[in-house]
């Protein structure tokens, strides 16, 4: 072969690897391509596996203190975040079988929000989730299946003391924080309506939601106070900028909840979020109005499904 016909051939091949290298679909956003294994993998500096703290009794887990000097630092503030690091982070379960009620169901959200995730991301695998107001980590769960069935890993958000002991016990594979999503750029404390699956902060619930509550739950709900911690801190605290699904559905206080975290800083690829406002039409088209604006017109998200029972879902396109 000549010196010239070599040469094309290894620039040929150069450039078919550096095409797999970087060429990826929108289904692949946020990883990278091992030529070895040929599969796609997280950045290694991805997660921050060293930032947790370990478990020995999940049934005599309580939740810590901010300290005072930490409690009105910005979110992105190093202390902060390595006080969530060390102090607020539960880890991963890392071997086991989990511990579920229903092992056998392949989906567990209330209104499909799963399967149809699932369908927008063509099945990806490896991918990362939120779930805030993940309850107690099976019952109605939006991210379970991805981990399941698409193995996934991600953060599980609760702020019920209760329900939050129930979700150590199920043994999922993903970080776990035992407080609300701050509203708010900074460390807040706040009170919180127990109500089982329906509960929320106080101060961000229509007056619609709380004679709901009363009316379903009279005997059997309580107000406490509960800790909230900006979620940009967490994700700081944990090393992800990338998040393929992220649930939200807190019952009332989403919205503040998003205009806390900096899409220009952690990507978001799919939202799932909870708009409908029971017994207030009024309040309920305001509130999808102001999703619309903040993620739609303000950050070039597309709504792909609306008006199916309380979520409206939103894709980066």
């Amino acid at each position: 072969m000549s010196a010239i016909n070599r040469g094309t051939v290894f620039a040929i091949l150069a450039l078919l690897v550096l095409s797999s290298t970087f060429f990826f679909d929108k289904n692949q956003r946020g990883h990278n391509f091992s030529l070895t294994t040929g599969v796609h993998i997280w950045p290694t500096k991805r997660i921050n596996n060293s930032c947790h703290q370990e478990l020995s009794r999940p049934n005599e887990w309580s939740p810590p203190t901010i300290p005072v000097a930490l409690r009105s630092v910005p979110q992105d503030d190093p202390e902060l975040v390595k006080h969530i690091c060390e102090q607020w982070l539960l880890p991963p379960a890392s071997s086991g079988e989990r511990n579920l009620r229903h092992p056998e169901q392949e989906h567990y959200s209330q209104r499909d929000q799963s399967q149809f995730v699932d369908e927008l991301l063509k099945r990806k695998t490896n991918g990362f989730y939120i779930e805030s107001g993940a309850a107690n980590g099976e019952q109605l769960s939006n991210s379970l299946f991805f981990e399941k069935s698409r193995n996934w890993s991600g953060l599980l958000v609760e702020a019920n003391p209760a329900s939050f002991r129930s979700m150590l016990a199920t043994r999922r594979r993903a970080y776990m924080v035992n407080a609300c999503l701050s509203p708010r750029t900074i460390p807040a404390t706040m009170s919180f309506r127990v109500a089982n699956l329906i509960g929320g902060l106080t101060d961000y619930m229509e007056a619609a939601h709380k004679s709901r509550i009363d009316s379903l739950m009279a005997n059997d709900t309580d107000t406490i106070q509960v800790q909230c911690i900006p979620l940009y801190s967490i994700l700081k605290a944990i090393g992800v900028t990338f998040v393929d699904y992220f649930s939200l559905d807190i019952e009332g206080a989403e919205l503040d909840v998003l205009y806390t975290l900096p899409l220009d800083k952690i990507t978001v690829d799919v939202f799932s979020i909870e708009y409908y406002i029971p017994h207030d039409d009024n309040a309920t088209n305001s509130r999808l109005e102001a999703i619309k604006r903040h993620l739609v017109e303000g950050h070039g998200y597309k709504i792909v499904r609306i008006g199916f029972g309380e979520d409206v879902i939103l894709r980066k396109y």
